[in-house]
Parts: structure tokens; sequence; C-alpha cells
């Protein structure tokens, strides 16, 4: 089983293009990047531009969220993410995801196996949550 942990963009970002990993700023992204970092076998981004981000992609900073697309814009968003996780071929994926409700409710059960440790919580529990497995 590939562990693949899935990370959700955030609003606040660099104003320089650079490594995805490294463009967004948040409290809440960095503590999930570095779990996922020392957890799982892979990690990626859920971009609400981008789709399935990789850390190491170096993008242009961007304006966009899950929360303002429309339904059917976000089921586009969602097949997308889906086709882009199968053209990475991993070996039985098993997908945590470090992500909102927004995020998750789209992909969990399609994309393939997975688990949703963040289901329920607020953004402070969120934190606390990483701080006491980190």
């Amino acid at each position: 089983m590939t562990s693949i942990g899935l990370v959700a963009c955030a609003k606040t970002k660099s104003r320089e293009r650079q490594a995805a990993k490294d463009l967004y700023l948040s409290h809440l992204f960095m503590l999930a990047r570095r779990y996922c970092e020392e957890n799982y076998d892979y990690w990626y981004i859920l971009s609400a531009y981008h789709g399935l981000l990789h850390p190491g992609s170096v993008i242009d900073p961007y304006d966009a969220t899950l929360k303002t697309f429309r339904p059917d814009a976000r089921e586009q968003w969602a097949a997308r993410v889906i086709c882009q996780a199968q053209a990475e071929q991993f070996d039985d994926p098993y997908f945590v995801f470090h992500a909102g409700g927004h995020y998750a409710k789209l992909l969990a059960g399609r994309i393939g196996d997975s688990n949703l440790p963040m289901k329920g919580l607020g953004i402070g529990q969120q934190i606390n949550w990483y701080l006491e497995r980190l």
C-alpha cells in the first residue's frame, strides 16, 4: 500500500513564484505539510486552481477557492483531481485527507481508499491535532 497525504491549499500565499510547498503560508498548512512529510510515502496539495499539485511544482500565486465554485465547477474540479491521481499510477494508494470538508466531501470514496482524520474538527482543533503529533 502507498500512503498519500492530501493537504488543502491555503488562502495566505507568498507573492512570488516558487515551489508549491513553500507558496502557502498559513500555520495550519505548514503543520499539515510537516506531518505529511514525516508520515506518508508521498504528499500532494489539493489546489482549487491546479487540482492535484505536486509539492515541488513551481507555480505563481493565485486566488481561487472551492468555496466560491458553482456545484458543477466543483464536480469538474473533483473529476480533474481523480484523473490526476490516476495518472500518478500509485501502487495500491491509500489517501489521507488533511483538508477541509469542501475538498474531502468531493473526493473521499471516489479517489480510492481514504481516511479523513480532520473530519468534524475546526481550525483550532486541527492545529492542536498536529501539535500533539509533531
